[in-house]
């Protein structure tokens, strides 16, 4: 018997941006929660940030992405073509107080987890601050990490101040992968920094690619 698994996929509730169509000359500006979680359903246009985007309320109990606990909702997997490989520009604005508190597994098909999951294409000008990024797994490695889980796209000028953890007791090999700015690397990080507490729970592997990371700085 074969089994298939199907994961959860959310439905667009056609939030509208402040402004954008999602171009290169005219990308969508995001202002809000709604507006950011927006951005899953729109993986390959551009987007601009144009405030700070306060999650705390969202993310947590009696929030619109409280999620029964889990709180945010990676944007990105690596699985039926969901990868954001769109261009995020921060635009010198934060996403404060994100709230994650995951579980990756063979059924739920996801493994990689930070405010982006999987990214293909270009993060920047953005920070992440007073949040808690969460991840655990009993069955499968995870990636774990502040702006995105696993990259292979390029992130730049971008920092993490929130707390990074992640949890697998019964792997018995190093495959979870945990940092402030991603936790898988296999793209470019440029001129980012992390301030914050990172964790892992049994069985930690932590890689970094040196012809990849230029100018990460941990205060």
């Amino acid at each position: 018997m074969v089994m298939i698994f199907i994961p959860n996929i959310s439905v667009s509730a056609n939030v509208t941006f402040a402004g954008g169509d999602g171009s290169v000359e005219n990308p969508f500006q995001v202002s809000t929660p709604e507006q950011l979680n927006e951005v899953r359903y729109h993986l390959g246009a551009h987007f601009i940030q144009i405030n700070d985007i306060d999650m705390s309320a969202a993310t947590t109990a009696g929030g619109i992405f409280y999620n029964n606990g889990e709180g945010w909702e990676p944007i990105g997997s690596s699985f039926f073509g969901n990868v954001f490989s769109g261009v995020y520009n921060g635009n010198g604005h934060r996403i404060i107080g994100l709230q994650m508190d995951r579980h990756g597994n063979v059924e739920t098909l996801q493994s990689s987890f930070g405010l982006f999951g999987y990214n293909s294409g270009i993060n920047k000008n953005l920070g992440l601050a007073d949040g808690n990024i969460r991840a655990s797994s009993e069955r499968r490695g995870i990636n774990v990490g502040g702006i995105v889980g696993h990259n292979e796209g390029l992130i730049r000028n971008c920092f993490n101040t929130s707390d990074v953890s992640a949890h697998n007791p019964n792997i018995p090999q190093p495959v979870t992968h945990v940092g402030g700015i991603v936790g898988m690397n296999r793209g470019i990080i440029r001129n980012c920094y992390i301030r914050g507490i990172f964790r892992c729970l049994r069985h930690i592997h932590q890689e970094i690619f040196p012809a990849a990371l230029s100018d990460l700085t941990i205060r």
